[in-house]
């Protein structure tokens, strides 16, 4: 099944939202990273069935990270990429582990 994607254009308020969603993903990182970007991306399967995908930069370092998580709704999305975060700090803690 083949989807396209495409970054949307976020409203004044979906900015914001988008903010606080990157200030909370930064308390999840914690230390390890800091959190630059999240941007969400509207995608469409052939099906017509719709999804949003928010992909996260973040920086560890001298490293840039970027990790994605896709669900039916933006607050779907962000659940997923909470989750995916905490696989993320492990990665970013063992680089820097292996660098030091």
């Amino acid at each position: 099944m083949s989807d396209t994607r495409a970054a949307s254009v976020p409203t004044e308020a979906e900015a914001a939202f988008l903010g606080f969603l990157r200030d909370d993903l930064q308390r999840q990182i914690g230390g390890v990273a800091d959190v630059l970007t999240i941007e969400q991306q509207i995608g469409t399967y052939e099906t017509g069935i719709e999804r949003v995908t928010l992909v996260a930069s973040c920086r560890a370092g001298d490293h840039e990270r970027t990790f994605e998580a896709s669900g039916g709704t933006v607050i779907e999305a962000y659940g997923a990429l909470v989750r995916r975060a905490a696989a993320e700090k492990l990665a970013i803690a063992f680089t820097d582990l292996v660098d030091a």
